[in-house]
Order: C-alpha cells, then sequence, then structure tokens
C-alpha cells in the first residue's frame, strides 16, 4: 500500500474495529497475522524523475517485453521541470519518513526491501520475502518478471542535469 492512501485505510479499518486502538492490531484483526513489508528506493532524484516522467507521459508500467501495461493518459511528450523533481524529491522523503515514524510507533520492524535490490534481482528479493513468510523460498525461481523499468537514456540526462544544476545552489 502507498503511504499517500493509508491514512483512508486506517480510517476505514478503525470503522469495522472501533474496539481496537493500535493501527497493528486492527489489520491483524481483518487480515490475520500480518508481514510488513517496507519497499523504498534510496535514490530519491532517480525515484522523483521516474514519478515527474509518469504523470506527464501517462505512462505508468510497461510489460517485460516493453509493451504498454498502465497508461493513465494519452501520450505526451515529458519535459525537464527541475521545480518539479525538487517537489517531488521532499513529497517522497516525508512519505518514506511517514512510514518509519508508523513502524515506530507500532513497534514493528518490517522487512526491509531496497528498490535497486528489487529491480537488480526480483527472483531473490521474492525468495528473501517467501523465506521471511515461511513459504519455500525455491518458489520465486518459477516466477517470471512481468514489467519492465521505464528509466531510459533521458532519465539518466535529466538526472545528471538536475545534480548539476542542484550542486551549485
Amino acid at each position: 500500500m502507498q503511504r499517500s492512501s493509508f491514512d483512508f485505510f486506517m480510517e476505514q479499518l478503525s470503522l469495522l474495529t472501533p474496539n481496537l486502538r493500535s493501527d497493528e492490531k486492527r489489520i491483524e484483526s481483518v487480515f490475520g497475522p500480518t508481514t510488513y513489508i517496507h519497499l523504498s528506493r534510496k535514490d530519491r532524484v532517480d525515484q522523483a524523475i521516474s514519478r515527474l516522467r509518469a504523470e506527464q507521459t501517462g505512462l505508468w508500467h510497461r510489460h517485460a517485453d516493453g509493451s504498454e501495461l498502465e497508461r493513465v493518459a494519452p501520450p505526451k511528450e515529458p519535459r525537464y521541470d527541475p521545480d518539479a523533481i525538487a517537489r517531488h524529491i521532499q513529497e517522497l522523503s516525508a512519505l518514506d519518513a511517514a512510514w518509519e515514524r508508523w513502524f515506530k510507533q507500532q513497534k514493528i520492524e518490517p522487512l526491509r526491501i531496497a528498490y535497486d535490490a528489487l529491480s537488480a534481482n526480483p527472483q531473490k528479493v521474492l525468495s528473501e520475502v517467501l523465506f521471511s513468510i515461511g513459504c519455500d523460498p525455491t518458489l520465486a525461481q518459477q516466477v517470471e518478471t512481468p514489467t519492465a523499468k521505464l528509466a531510459d537514456h533521458e532519465s539518466q540526462n535529466w538526472r545528471q542535469r538536475f545534480l548539476s544544476e542542484h550542486n551549485r545552489h
């Protein structure tokens, strides 16, 4: 679940479980034993660029073969916008910090997954997740990665340009 929708989710869950005071207890009373997984991306610049390009182009996901998987708007050319990248960096950092506060408040130590590790070797990360929930980790070998990264040469150019401009200030 993305952090931006989590508060609404918990509000709705509190309607179902008004006698429970802890978010963790509410979640587990409705869904049963729960393993919490925190997927995060250390490189906020790349994350912000990816988000901005998806917003601008309308394309959020591609199938592994490169064909479109999820498009929410007609195709549009992306345009470099350093202010939007900086704004996204701040927003993404705040969302991740909100997760960290929530985990601390609930006394939960989630299984932590780095986006770069997941992107580089999805089967290995899936194997670790399966192991952590008591399932056969070798099942991950049978799973094909259904999506492809959207980042491309233009994303790298934006990154270099942003970092160059940002480091001057």
